[in-house]
């Protein structure tokens, strides 16, 4: 009968996943316990934020509040399509909500100063910014050392702290 019959099929080839993560960056530090997350997959994905999904809007953004734990937050973020492609993503987030550590060794509050050079001692929480006196101290390795010149008669040592995250402390010794 010669009966002939043309079928057309659209086929299209997908072999990719797109996963942007905008917010956090990784290794961020902050004091605030929730943050918000920021992203974009295909608008056909299921996006899931650790073991949670995240809901997408039709172009396939996403927004979404996390809470953090004190210390470091792991937050895998993996996207997987129709056509099974998939991605995941990894950031580390930490929260620090605690001022940072230091204690200063000497000299002691109400010291007597001999001379107007005064070595200035102590331990404080490795990395942190520490200033004596608006003096920039190292800190890498968590044990601190300057000298600070003072005028002759009374005065004060200020130490002023802060980490990564913000967190600030800060006390004044007195001298004679």
């Amino acid at each position: 009968a010669g009966n002939r019959n043309t079928v057309l099929r659209s086929v299209v080839m997908d072999n990719e996943i797109r996963l942007d993560i905008g917010a956090p960056a990784d290794k961020l530090g902050t004091t605030q316990v929730t943050i918000l997350v920021i992203g974009a997959s295909d608008a056909d994905a299921l996006v899931r934020l650790n073991d949670g999904i995240v809901s997408i809007d039709p172009d396939g953004n996403f927004s979404v509040t996390y809470t953090l734990n004190e210390g470091w937050n792991t937050l895998v973020f993996s996207a997987t399509d129709r056509a099974g492609n998939s991605r995941s993503v990894t950031r580390t987030v930490q929260l620090d909500t605690v001022a940072p550590m230091v204690e200063l060794g000497s000299p002691a509050s109400g010291a007597m100063l001999r001379s107007n050079d005064v070595a200035v001692t102590g331990i404080c929480e490795p990395g942190i910014t520490l200033t004596v006196n608006g003096q920039t101290v190292d800190t890498a390795t968590g044990v601190f050392n300057t000298t600070v010149k003072f005028p002759e008669g009374a005065g004060r040592i200020l130490v002023e702290a802060r980490d990564a995250a913000g967190n600030r402390v800060s006390f004044e010794v007195p001298l004679i």
